[in-house]
């Protein structure tokens, strides 16, 4: 069984700037422990409190947020606005799967509660 990251936590989705992979009211697993890489869905926040779950793009001195639904514009944050990487997406769980679990989740093959989030307690 591979290792589960101990701070992973939920994040209930607010719109449909993913969609329509990840729709609002989903649930998503996000894992600070775990790499991330250019392409992978992740939350991140920059120095002015901005948040955001979205496609990243990793260069040297930015980041490049690309949402599935192209109703959102692409956001490139720079090294200027000090952007963060909370963690990336391990998990997505559709609303009304997600709607079973009001506060806590248990994750397949584990018995460890995940904390549930919104994206303004990141």
């Amino acid at each position: 069984m591979e290792e589960q990251d101990p701070d992973a936590f939920l994040l209930r989705v607010e719109d449909d700037r993913m969609a329509p992979e990840i729709k609002k009211g989903d649930l998503l697993l996000i894992a600070p422990n775990e790499g991330v890489e250019s392409g992978d869905i992740a939350a991140v926040v920059n120095e002015k409190d901005e948040k955001e779950v979205t496609r990243i793009t990793i260069r040297k001195d930015e980041i490049i947020l690309t949402p599935d639904n192209p109703a959102y514009p692409t956001i490139v944050w720079e090294a200027k606005d000090k952007p963060k990487i909370i963690g990336g997406l391990r998990k997505s769980l559709e609303g009304d799967e997600g709607e079973k679990y009001p506060f806590f989740l248990r994750v397949h093959r584990t018995n460890r509660p995940y904390r549930l989030w919104t994206i303004e307690h990141i």
